[in-house]
This record gives structure tokens, C-alpha cells and sequence, in this order.
């Protein structure tokens, strides 16, 4: 696992903490058809920073996320008492956590989030003059020692 994660995340500095939001095994089976798929689905699932769980829920509705894939963002909402990312709710938080990872469990596999045009038809914000615009972390903050 460890040679898996080291070539995954090949040029990254030893000392960046990371949060992995972790697929089932059978949600990986339906996608990866091959080796260089794996990769992929991977980075989209890891973000620069150590989240534990308490962290996550402290965020604004709609505070997205960088990953390791480039442009692939997750997007933070909650539902009650679950936290949910690009519409997949969080099973397992914590699952694993160290000094530099927090493992949080997920059913399925993380899809671009839908715009909020796709969600609701119209934006809500247009017709009462809002310009609200959604939290978006620093991606370079925590890749290299920021917060």
C-alpha cells in the first residue's frame, strides 16, 4: 500500500497531510477497467490537509475542496447528521487516522459535483441580486503549509 500511495502522489512533498475519502472495493470494480484508471479515481479522492470529521461538518454548505486530480473539486453539504460529498454521504468517518491521513469510508465513488443550475433549473441567487459564491480551500495552502 505504501509503494501504491508513493507513486500515486509522486512529486508531493514527505511532509503533506492528507484526507483519502475511500470507496467501497465494489464501486471501484464498476469504473477501473484497467491499471491507469486506478490512478485516475484515486486522486480524485484524496485532498491536500488533514480533515478529521469534526473539521468537515465545521464548513459552509457548498465549501468545495481541491484534489490531487487537476480541476476535479469535492463539494461539502450535510444532510442531517451526514456529511455529503458531490452527493455521496460519508459512512465510515475516520476510519483510519494518523499524525499525516484520515481514511473517511464512502459507498461509491466520487462524481463531479452538479452544477446548481443541473440541481434546481434556475439559480435562486439571480432573482434576489445575490452573488453568493461558494467557499472554495486553497489548494497550494495546504500542499505546501499554510493552515
Amino acid at each position: 500500500m505504501g509503494t501504491f500511495l508513493d507513486a500515486q502522489l509522486f512529486g508531493i512533498k514527505n511532509q503533506t497531510r492528507l484526507t483519502i475519502f475511500a470507496p467501497v472495493d465494489q464501486a471501484m470494480d464498476a469504473y477501473a477497467k484497467n491499471v491507469s484508471d486506478y490512478s485516475s479515481i484515486f486522486r480524485k479522492h484524496v485532498v491536500p490537509g488533514l480533515f478529521p470529521r469534526q473539521d468537515l461538518e465545521g464548513f459552509n454548505d457548498g465549501t468545495s475542496l481541491p484534489t490531487f486530480s487537476g480541476g476535479f473539486m469535492i463539494n461539502l453539504t450535510k444532510s442531517g447528521d451526514v456529511l455529503v460529498l458531490n452527493s455521496v454521504p460519508v459512512i465510515f468517518p475516520e476510519m483510519y487516522q494518523s499524525d499525516w491521513l484520515i481514511i473517511h469510508g464512502l459507498n461509491q465513488l466520487l462524481m463531479p459535483p452538479l452544477k446548481e443550475e443541473e440541481l434546481v433549473g434556475e439559480s435562486f441567487s439571480e432573482l434576489d441580486g445575490a452573488e453568493d459564491k461558494p467557499d472554495v480551500l486553497d489548494f497550494d495552502d495546504y500542499v505546501y503549509g499554510a493552515p
